[in-house]
Formats: structure tokens, C-alpha cells, sequence
């Protein structure tokens, strides 16, 4: 018989984080430890909020159950549904902001798009004409030119297909984190 680790399916259903804070704002900001410090620990380099984010956009969407393990003076009875809606105010700003770079995004994507699609019917006309020039390398020179004109649509295309839908996702990310469900204990050494 082996050994196998099996997870229940309730679990996989909600991705449990659980942070050790040295104050409540590190929900939100980066924590002052250094790798020095023997506290710190593998989430010390960012924001909380930001290290669950990074860790949901590792997995499927689901929701988060956060739980924060803080020294004794900062676990009050309202702790919890305080830092609830500091998420929700947190999380609708970078929405904000996540939108505007889309809706950026799109724009120079489709106007990128545009001016590198009028530069590929020059290109392939201009192509012809050099084509028909008798001198060896205008074959060489034509076919650069059809490239060179489809590699401008390359950086429009790179925008529009994989940046704005990923923006999206992060979008879909902070939507979910919003709604996550936080848990405030007392660190062991508090």
C-alpha cells in the first residue's frame, strides 16, 4: 500500500492563504523585514493582498479564505470586518485602474493595428515595384519589405490578443479577492 496525499474536493474549492503580519497595513503595503529578520517569511517581499493575488492568478478563480496572523495589541473584535473593507475599497481602486489600462490598451492596440496595416498594403505595394527592378537584390529588398510590413502589425496584435485579455483576468482577480473572506488570529509570539 503507498502513501498518497489526497485533498478532499471542498478544499480545492477556496484557496486558504494564511499571512503572518507584523501590523494590519501589511495587508496592503510591503512589510519592512529584510531576509535578515527571522520573521520574515516568504510573502514579506510584497503587500499581502498582492501575494494572494499572485497566488489565485497561479490557480483556477475561486474564492479565498485569508487568514492573518497578528501580534496581540492589533486582534480587536472589529479587526476582521475592518480589513474586509479596506479589501473592498482596495480592491474597486485597482479595478479602476486595471480598467483605464485596458481601455488604453485597446486603443493604442487598435490604432498600432491600423497604421501598421496601412504600412503592409504600402509595403506589399511598394514590394512590387521593387520586384520588378532588374538589379539582383531587388527580390532581397521587395521581400524585406513585405516582412518588415507584417512584423509592425506584430507589437498591435501582441496587445489586443494576450495584454488586454490578461489585464482582464487580473480584473476578474481583484473582483474575487474583494469578496474574500478574512480571518484574524493572534501570532504565537505576540
Amino acid at each position: 500500500m503507498t502513501d498518497t496525499l489526497t485533498v478532499p474536493p471542498q478544499e480545492r474549492r477556496v484557496l486558504a492563504v494564511t499571512l503572518r503580519l507584523q501590523r494590519p497595513e501589511e495587508l496592503f503595503v510591503k512589510s519592512e523585514l529584510t531576509p535578515l529578520s527571522p520573521d520574515y517569511r516568504e510573502h514579506s517581499y510584497t503587500a499581502g493582498i498582492e501575494y494572494i493575488a499572485a497566488r489565485l492568478a497561479a490557480t483556477r478563480l475561486r474564492p479565498v479564505q485569508a487568514t492573518l496572523e497578528l501580534p496581540s495589541r492589533y486582534v480587536l473584535p472589529d479587526m476582521s470586518a475592518r480589513l474586509s473593507a479596506a479589501t473592498r475599497r482596495y480592491c474597486a481602486s485597482r479595478m479602476v485602474q486595471i480598467q483605464a489600462d485596458i481601455a488604453v490598451g485597446r486603443r493604442r492596440g487598435l490604432r498600432g493595428l491600423l497604421l501598421a496595416l496601412v504600412a503592409v498594403v504600402l509595403l506589399i505595394g511598394g514590394s512590387a515595384f521593387v520586384n520588378g527592378w532588374a538589379a539582383p537584390w531587388g527580390e532581397i529588398v521587395a521581400d524585406g519589405m513585405v516582412i518588415g510590413g507584417w512584423v509592425l502589425c506584430w507589437s498591435p496584435l501582441d496587445t489586443l490578443l494576450f495584454t488586454v485579455p490578461y489585464q482582464e483576468l487580473d480584473r476578474r482577480i481583484y473582483r474575487q479577492l474583494a469578496t474574500m473572506d478574512i480571518a484574524v488570529r493572534p501570532s504565537d509570539d505576540a
